[in-house]
């Protein structure tokens, strides 16, 4: 998890402040029909500071670093306790779009299910954002009452969602210790571990990305999980050869981070140029909002060996990239050519693309000449113009 949970304190009523009256974007979302009032808005985060209730039905969020960004919080629909509607605000913009919001929204649910077995949200058809969180959370809708909500002169539907308590932790298994019913304090529901079985729960999709390279027998392309296997094992196995002194440790790490990033990123296929344009944008915006799932420590050296890896600078960067681009070199010498073939790529591209391999494992070099030089023979390369 990249964000806490916690009871309110007086240094936020400065935040609910400067939201309700200068940072009001969020207002738009956030049942804009409704009159505002910004005292009574400030008076009632107040009025909590006073409170010590047996539930929370309001708690604040932080991220990892301290910095208060928004609430949850919940309510009973028309004052009917068995049903419990929960909602969000993030009201800074720029907070949005990093998994703060499923995070924070999933946590309080967890806390509330101590109490409840069936949880609500409610939202209009124009909030899109809030309709796909509670879609990605798992809410179904059960209510749509037609054109009764008036937002800038547009009318729109009033929407209820629902999902039930056995539904949720059958999605969000981890989270089942932080049901709120042994405890009658403000939840601290978010732990080092637990950010830590989260990550590692999220990089099983690794395991669903494929790439370009065909397994050796040519029975389907590869997953990036077994390039990353395969990847740290050449890089044990070939060692000995390394040009230079490496830290086999860090090349391992290395190996094993490199392409975690394309789980929102998507593999992007090396010799695929149009794809290569946007790359790089694509990797450090997936690499925020993955990495923010750690601990921040371990995200900082986590990120930092990503990084390495991918400016090639140090020794243990170019060994670990020179293995990284023999092993689907070596797939597409004895797959014919595969990726080489689709791609239409030419004798320059490849020696290119394997150049490392000449700087790092130089003792491997001739083989790399001599491949290269019988899938120009076999029509699997294009000759050098």
């Amino acid at each position: 998890m990249n964000i806490t949970l916690r009871y309110i304190k007086p240094s936020d009523i400065a935040d609910y402040i400067r939201w309700i009256t200068t940072e009001t974007e969020w207002c738009d979302w956030d049942a804009p029909w409704e009159a505002g009032d910004n005292d009574a808005f400030v008076a009632r985060q107040k009025s909590n500071l006073e409170k010590s209730p047996e539930v929370y039905s309001k708690l604040e969020i932080d991220t990892l670093d301290g910095r208060h960004i928004g609430w949850v919080s919940s309510y009973n629909i028309k004052n009917d306790q068995n049903k419990t509607a929960v909602g969000i605000d993030i009201p800074a913009v720029t907070d949005r779009g990093k998994g703060y919001g499923k995070n924070a929204l999933t946590l309080f649910m967890a806390y509330l299910f101590g109490y409840k077995n069936i949880l609500y949200t409610q939202t209009w058809s124009g909030n899109t954002p809030m309709i796909r969180l509670a879609e990605k959370i798992g809410f179904v809708e059960t209510s749509r009452i037609k054109n009764v909500r008036e937002v800038r002169g547009k009318r729109y539907d009033a929407l209820t969602f629902a999902i039930t308590k056995e539904d949720f932790f059958a999605r969000f298994p981890l989270l089942s210790c932080n049901s709120g019913a042994e405890t009658s304090s403000a939840p601290q529901i978010s732990s080092r571990l637990q950010n830590q079985l989260q990550f590692l729960i999220e990089a099983d999709k690794m395991k669903s990305v494929f790439r370009q390279t065909l397994l050796l027998d040519k029975s389907r392309e590869e997953t990036n999980a077994e390039h990353s296997w395969h990847f740290a094992l050449m890089a044990m196995t070939l060692s000995e050869y390394a040009a230079f002194e490496i830290s086999l440790f860090r090349v391992i790490k290395m190996a094993i981070l490199h392409d975690l990033v394309e789980i929102y990123a998507g593999d992007t296929p090396a010799f695929d140029t149009a794809g290569n344009e946007d790359k790089e944008a694509r990797e450090i915006e997936a690499a925020d909002r993955l990495f923010s799932l750690l601990p921040p420590q371990q995200a900082a050296e986590y990120r930092s060996l990503w990084e390495e890896f991918d400016k090639m600078e140090t020794h243990d960067a170019i060994y670990a990239a020179a293995v990284d681009r023999l092993l689907p070199f070596l797939s597409n010498h004895l797959t014919d050519g595969h990726s080489w073939v689709k791609f239409g790529v030419g004798a320059d591209k490849v020696y290119e693309r394997i150049a490392p391999v000449k700087v790092a494992l130089p003792a491997l070099w001739g083989f790399v000449e001599d491949a290269i030089q019988q899938g120009i023979n076999n029509g699997f390369i294009r000759s050098r113009q």
